[in-house]
C-alpha cells in the first residue's frame, strides 16, 4: 500500500514515494493535484467523499480521515 494524507477537506498534504507502484503516478505528480478528489474519476467523487471516515482525537485535536 501507500500513504496519502489529506486535510479534513480532502486537500493533499503528503503521499509516500511508493505511490507510483500503485497509481502509476509519481509522488510529485500526485501532490500537484489540489485535492484527493482530483485523483479519482468524476463519477466516483461522491463514493470517495462518503467513504471517508473522519475522526477527531479530542486529546490532541488531530483529525484523521480513513478510506
Amino acid at each position: 500500500g501507500f500513504i496519502l494524507v489529506t486535510t479534513a477537506q480532502g486537500r493533499l498534504v503528503y503521499v509516500s514515494e511508493n505511490v507510483d507502484e500503485f497509481l502509476g503516478l509519481s509522488m510529485v505528480d500526485v501532490l500537484q493535484g489540489d485535492t484527493i478528489y482530483d485523483l479519482v474519476e468524476h463519477s466516483d467523487v461522491e463514493v470517495v467523499r462518503s467513504g471517508l471516515r473522519i475522526e477527531k482525537d479530542s486529546s490532541t485535536g488531530n483529525v484523521n480521515a480513513l478510506i
